[in-house]
């Protein structure tokens, strides 16, 4: 256990400096560095893991002691999560069986339009949910799209497609599957901070992700600023079908959509 936390620390603190400079220089320059500049940071503090007999940490013997406890308390933390993120997918997954599949006509007409437009074979099962947003994917085994009937139903049918695209395209661009891959990750490196800010900024990369990609998908029929305004108008919905906010949205949800309707209209 201890050999293989060594290759986790080391992991966790190179890859530590890495993410604050990125993090430092996108915020600077606001510029996207394109993924084969990830991949070269990636290789070049892995590469170090794969020579043969490579010391990554000198074994000072007063210390190993405590080190090996510290490795003893990795494994512990790394179990614990592991049981309550595979226990959170069968949670999932029952209450998404307790949902009732749509049966509105104009949702299901807009739906199989979306299919097409996106040339996605086999169709999400849609389903009607309350949850936290009007619209969500939900993966499991298999990925769900849920709606909040009664907020959807306020939406003109323009801005229902806009919603239905940018949703099947969490799908097509296997974003629930890559969370799922995040979430491992997160386990192994429970200890440090920076993994769950990373998981933050990876949520929120996947939705700008979307949210451009629904403007590729319209092909010039649905403006940045349009699109934004369908963002803001479900917000608007969100906020009056919860009465228990007190017309008020959350300063996170209001911090991750400020962000998406910026990335939106101001690509960097």
């Amino acid at each position: 256990i201890s050999d293989i936390f060594y290759v986790v620390v080391f992991l966790s603190i190179i890859g530590s400096m890495a993410c604050v400079l990125l993090l430092f220089i996108e915020r600077v320059t606001r510029l996207c560095l394109p993924l084969k500049v990830y991949m070269s940071i990636i290789f070049f503090y892995v590469f170090p893991v794969t020579i043969p007999d490579a010391a990554l940490f000198y074994h000072e013997p007063m210390r190993m002691e405590t080190f090996k406890t510290a490795a003893l308390v990795w494994i512990i933390g790394l179990g614990v999560l592991a049981v309550f993120m595979i226990s959170r997918i069968f949670f999932v997954h029952r209450m998404v069986n307790k949902f009732t599949a749509c049966t509105a006509e104009n949702v299901l007409v807009a739906y199989d339009e979306c299919l097409r437009k996106l040339n996605l074979r086999r169709a999400p099962p849609l389903m009607f949910g309350m949850l936290k947003e009007p619209a969500c994917v939900i993966t499991t085994w298999r990925s769900y799209v849920v709606l909040q009937e009664e907020i959807i139903r306020d939406l003109t049918d323009d801005e229902l497609k806009a919603v239905l695209v940018h949703e099947l395209l969490h799908i097509k661009r296997k974003h629930g599957v890559l969370q799922r891959v995040f979430d491992l990750v997160c386990c192994v490196h429970w200890f440090n901070p920076l993994i769950w800010v990373g998981r933050r900024g990876f949520s929120s990369a996947c939705e700008i992700d979307c949210d451009r990609s629904v403007l590729k998908v319209f092909d010039g029929n649905l403006q940045a600023a349009v699109y934004a305004k369908v963002m803001v108008r479900l917000m608007e919905l969100t906020v009056a079908k919860k009465k228990s906010l007190h017309g008020t949205l959350g300063a996170l949800d209001f911090w991750i959509a400020k962000h998406r309707i910026t990335n939106l209209l101001n690509k960097p």
